[in-house]
């Protein structure tokens, strides 16, 4: 944030991809950064953020409070295949939770949501994910939508890099193309061929 690079990456996907017709869901709100930097291209009625962890809110709703007029709609919860509850791991660096279990996180509980079905009530046509290897099991819950776009951190220190192949895999069978990937490797943007 200091040295003005925070999710350069992402931001960098935004400003390359993002079209005006875009209807956005950002995965992993953070801060908020991401889903406020598409919803000032968009207008705030077509993006929506979302975030597994709870104690991000305040956070996020006061990102949103200093750009009024620009913010983005934000649920809290942690998009799956199936409604209930999931566990997430809360580090003492809170910002950096995971579903994946954390060395000595404390383990909390927060609401899940139907990805499909948000992406189908949302009409979302942009996926921007940066779930902290979420993306895997996520790409392989997805189902034939609206969705024409997908950019997303890869995280192989979580994940495994055989993890990251057979997603890439998944999303080329089911019509998504690589079209940009970071020089480090660890961003991907995917368009439907």
């Amino acid at each position: 944030i200091l040295v003005g690079d925070y999710e350069g990456r992402e931001a960098r996907m935004v400003k390359m991809f993002l079209e005006s017709e875009d209807r956005v869901m950002a995965l992993g709100a953070g801060f908020g950064y991401i889903g406020l930097l598409c919803a000032r291209r968009l207008g705030p009625g077509r993006v929506h953020s979302f975030e597994a962890n709870p104690m991000m809110e305040p956070i996020i709703r006061g990102t949103y409070a200093l750009n009024e007029g620009a913010s983005p709609d934000l649920t809290i919860g942690l998009l799956s295949e199936e409604l209930g509850e999931a566990e997430f791991y809360v580090p003492e660096m809170f910002w950096a939770a995971s579903t994946n279990p954390i060395s000595g996180a404390r383990k909390i509980s927060t609401p899940k949501i139907s990805l499909n079905e948000r992406i189908q009530t949302l009409q979302t046509s942009f996926l921007i994910m940066d779930i902290e290897g979420g993306e895997i099991d996520l790409s392989e819950a997805l189902k034939p939508s609206s969705l024409r776009k997908i950019a997303m951190e890869l995280h192989p220190e979580v994940t495994g890099q055989d993890a990251i192949d057979n997603m890439f895999n998944r999303l080329s069978e089911r019509g998504f193309t690589c079209r940009w990937q970071s020089n480090a490797g660890q961003h991907a943007y995917f368009e439907v061929s």
